[in-house]
């Protein structure tokens, strides 16, 4: 498992070199089979905000997150990344960018990257992971990489599921 934990990694442009330095900055190196997280601090919000607060961000449908695009596909294939995640309900960002690689092979999701990386990577994606304690953990001991196992519930037909994640030591 590699962790990073900033918003300014993890939005924006998306790019690789973005990504390259967060992990530089936290001593941490990619390893195939790696699991990517991202804490922005939002799932933690998200479950401690008031009720009126929540409808009116799920309303705006916004979101931080991996910027659509055939570069940020590459590199989860390059790197062999075996699930990117993220604090917020969607790995990717929202609105979906004008200029995402996707419009024109995802029109009926407005250009997500989602089919690119579930159906033709077979990448699960992480969304609504609350980091924020293994965050402070690994803030604390400054080790940014852990035994991370995760057991989605055994659905047939099913396309979604509780992470059901543990991170290790």
């Amino acid at each position: 498992m590699a962790a990073w934990s900033s918003s300014a990694s993890s939005t924006g442009d998306g790019g690789a070199a973005r990504r390259g330095a967060a992990l530089e900055a936290q001593h941490c190196r990619l390893e195939p089979g790696d699991l990517v997280l991202v804490h922005t601090g939002w799932a933690h919000w998200y479950l401690t905000a008031e009720p009126g607060a929540r409808a009116a961000v799920r309303a705006e449908r916004r979101a931080t997150g991996f910027v659509q695009s055939r570069d940020f596909v590459a590199w989860c294939w390059d790197h062999r990344i075996a699930l990117p995640s993220h604090g917020h309900f969607a790995v990717e960002v929202l609105p979906v960018v004008p200029e995402s690689d996707f419009h024109a092979s995802a029109p009926e999701d407005s250009g997500m990257m989602h089919q690119e990386l579930i159906a033709k990577l077979g990448l699960p994606l992480g969304e609504l992971w609350n980091l924020t304690a293994l965050t402070a953990d690994c803030r604390a001991t400054g080790r940014w990489s852990s035994l991370l196992t995760v057991k989605p519930l055994n659905l047939t037909g099913g396309v979604a599921s509780p992470a059901n994640a543990t991170a290790l030591p």
